[in-house]
C-alpha cells in the first residue's frame, strides 16, 4: 500500500490559510518588521515599483507601500491571504503563487532555487544588476496567544541600478 507524500507544497498553503484570520493581529505589529518597512522606504525612490514576495495579508507592508505612492505587486501562496490582500490594500495587484513558480527566466537568464538562500538573493541580485540597499534580519517573536514559534525573518531591500 503506498501513500502519497506530503510536501510544504501541500503544508503551507493549508497553514496560512488556517492562520489568516488572526495573522494581523501578531504579524502586524511586530516592531522590527514595521521599522524595517520605514527604513526601507526612506531608501527607495517615489517612483518605485515594489515586488513584495509572501504578501501575506497586505498588512503591514504593502499597505505601507502603496500608502507611499509606489507600485506594489504581492505574491502568496495561500488563497486566503490573496483574498485579504486585494481587500486590506486595494491599491495593489495581488497573485497567488509560489515564488519557486515565478516563470524560469529572471532578467533573461533561467534560474532554479535561488529563492532558498539569503546567499541565493544575494548571487542573482548583484548578477543582475540590482543594489541591494538594505538587508535585515528581525526576530519575529508573536505574543503567547498566538500559539506560533519565534521565527528570523529575512528582508531584502534592492533596487535596479
Amino acid at each position: 500500500m503506498s501513500s502519497a507524500n506530503v510536501t510544504s507544497d501541500d503544508v503551507a498553503p493549508k497553514f496560512y490559510d488556517s492562520i489568516s484570520d488572526r495573522y494581523d493581529k501578531y504579524y502586524s505589529q511586530d516592531q522590527g518588521l514595521l521599522a524595517f518597512i520605514d527604513q526601507s522606504l526612506e531608501l527607495l525612490p517615489p517612483n518605485a515599483s515594489v515586488l513584495d514576495i509572501g504578501s501575506g495579508t497586505g498588512i503591514p507592508t504593502s499597505l505601507a507601500v502603496v500608502n507611499s505612492g509606489r507600485k506594489l505587486h504581492g505574491i502568496d501562496i495561500a488563497p486566503s491571504m490573496i483574498q485579504l490582500s486585494r481587500k486590506n490594500v486595494p491599491g495593489g495587484t495581488f497573485e497567488q503563487l509560489y515564488a519557486d513558480n515565478v516563470p524560469s527566466t529572471f532578467m533573461g537568464q533561467y534560474r532554479e532555487n535561488f529563492l532558498y538562500t539569503q546567499l541565493g538573493w544575494e548571487d542573482v541580485l548583484a548578477e543582475h544588476g540590482f543594489k541591494i540597499e538594505k538587508e535585515g534580519k528581525v526576530a519575529f517573536e508573536p505574543a503567547e496567544e498566538a500559539e506560533c514559534d519565534n521565527e528570523i525573518h529575512f528582508y531584502i531591500t534592492a533596487r535596479k541600478m
